[in-house]
């Protein structure tokens, strides 16, 4: 794990789930935990109507349909009153995988097929496996009705 997160150490992450080949980081950023998410079906689930590439375009495209968009974060930050996901890709711009922030601001994403994890930041598991953090996608958060 160390050679594929070489930012990834016992001081910023922790497991919060055994592992489950049931679902993936694409679903776990989506809430789900039945299903896998990935441009590729009928192996996987992707939003109907939604191209099936592995391109930012389409996995931005897919979480509109749960009311996210892409947000641009230089001058501002990430706004406090939002549910925020990451897109990583690699290299040549492919998405690799995506994480979720949690309200205490950090971060969890689940491990291909592995277990889940809580971790400090988006650099922890910046590195060869999943590349760099790419595009943040966000969605107003809706309180509950009285």
């Amino acid at each position: 794990m160390a050679a594929d997160f070489p930012n990834l150490n016992s001081s910023n992450f922790r497991i919060t789930s055994p592992p489950d080949s049931g679902y993936n980081c694409i679903a776990w950023a989506a809430g789900e935990t039945h299903r896998w998410w990935w441009p590729r079906p009928p192996f996987a689930y992707w939003p109907p109507g939604v191209p099936v590439a592995e391109s930012v375009a389409a996995f931005v495209e897919a979480f509109a349909t749960l009311g996210y968009h892409e947000i641009s974060v230089e001058v501002h930050g990430l706004p406090s009153a939002a549910d925020i996901l990451v897109v990583y890709t690699d290299v040549a711009g492919v998405p690799t995988h995506m994480a979720r922030r949690l309200a205490s601001g950090r971060w969890t994403s689940k491990m291909g097929q592995d277990v889940d994890i809580e971790h400090d930041d988006l650099e922890c598991l910046a590195g060869p496996r999943y590349g760099r953090p790419a595009v943040i996608l966000a969605r107003q958060i809706v309180a509950d009705s009285p």
